[in-house]
């Protein structure tokens, strides 16, 4: 490897197979670099009688920005593309933290480079803090090869291997109809969403975008005035009841006699876990032998009203 001073005009930058950041942004460093002067000389490769970039992109573009000229460069002529991208590798893990869309891009290209599959396994995921197995590899390079939209929108939510997992179990037009809302709930939510829907699907012997096409769901978030955070809460609730119409019958019910009953905040009647049991179960606190009474006294007023009865009602006999 060479050290040498260029002109970063020569630089091909329209050859990014060494890239390795996602983002495109480089501001942060303009005024560090007009400030002290780049301190951490860019490594370029020759291919083809072109200089080519191996790592240093922000750096380079923020010189350019700044019209230096010579800038300090390294350029390696001998090694081989494999051995080049894991400079940049190198250089990207130890400092900062990777994107899952960067990663994935990691393995990708080391793949595309020949990089044998055991290799990525055994030494590129732990690099990347991976889990070292062919399901996690395989996970990430089905991410590497995601549409630019959708990998934009993984590389700025970061979303867990789990949600990813159910994600990518659907087709890229599937996904693509869920994007509107998916990524505005947690991520708690974003797998239940994607778990949901799969078993609607099952259950009804449909695919998961026919179940999205669904007259119901466009008449459900054609509202203007709802946020695509509300449409995505409506859209799950309503995956919920078609998932399980008895429960949500239930569930109906129940709640609408407890608000007729308009219990008081401390006290709480629930059901049996999935309505799965007759049995109800009653929580209240207290703080004094005085409150304790009280709230006695309250609970044995609401057991003398017939809307309590309701509580026991079966959603059939409505």
């Amino acid at each position: 490897m060479k050290f040498t001073q260029i002109d970063p005009g020569e630089i091909d930058l329209a050859d990014d197979r060494f890239r390795v950041s996602f983002s495109d942004s480089f501001d942060e460093l303009v005024g560090s670099i007009r400030d002290l002067g780049l301190l951490n000389p860019p490594v370029l490769a020759k291919r083809e009688g072109r200089l080519i970039l191996v790592s240093g992109w922000k750096r380079v573009r923020a010189c350019r920005a700044l019209l230096l000229s010579p800038i300090p460069v390294f350029v390696e002529e001998e090694k081989d593309d494999l051995e080049l991208f894991r400079i940049a590798v190198y250089e990207n893990t130890s400092s900062r933290t990777l994107s899952i869309v960067e990663k994935a891009g990691i393995l990708s290209r080391q793949q595309g480079f020949g990089a044998p599959q055991d290799e990525l396994i055994r030494r590129t995921l732990p690099l990347l803090g991976i889990p070292p197995t062919m399901e996690y590899l395989q996970l990430f390079l089905s991410v590497a090869g995601m549409d630019p939209e959708e990998k934009k929108i993984v590389h700025e939510k970061d979303p867990t291997a789990a949600v990813l997992q159910a994600l990518l179990a659907f087709s890229p037009a599937e996904r693509a109809r869920l994007r509107p809302w998916l990524w505005t709930l947690g991520q708690n939510k974003q797998k239940e969403l994607l778990n949901t829907l799969r078993e609607v699907a099952a259950r009804e012997s449909i695919s998961p975008e026919q179940v999205l096409a669904h007259p119901r769901i466009r008449e459900l978030v054609a509202e203007e005035q709802l946020l695509p955070r509300q449409q995505a809460e409506r859209l799950l609730d309503h995956l919920r009841e078609r998932r399980n119409p008895s429960l949500t019958a239930w569930s109906r019910v129940f709640d609408g006699a407890l608000q007729k009953l308009g219990i008081e905040k401390g006290i709480v009647i629930a059901p049996s876990p999935f309505f799965e049991g007759e049995d109800l179960s009653l929580h209240f606190s207290f703080r004094s032998r005085e409150e304790f009474l009280e709230r006695l006294a309250r609970l044995k007023n609401l057991g003398d009203r017939a809307e309590f009865c309701d509580l026991f009602k079966d959603p059939e006999d409505e």
